[in-house]
């Protein structure tokens, strides 16, 4: 059974990886998130539907998977 040091040294680790993670995440939704939405908001024309970007990603990881097969 792991130590009680153990077990703490693990939830701390798991803490820290959580934060950098938030960290991430919220640099993510500043830096090109916003800046996507700001430019949509200014072409709307630009726009795709949800089921076409559902598209364009299966598409992408098709490809990917074939590739990956040759």
């Amino acid at each position: 059974m792991p130590s009680r040091r153990d077990r703490n040294e693990v939830i701390s680790a798991s803490l820290q990886m959580l934060g950098e993670f938030q960290d991430a995440l919220d640099c993510w939704i500043r830096n090109d998130v916003c800046g996507r939405y700001a430019e949509l908001r200014c072409a709307p024309s630009r726009a795709v539907s949800l089921d076409e970007a559902f598209a364009r990603f299966e598409a992408k990881h098709r490809a990917a998977l074939f590739k990956a097969e040759q």
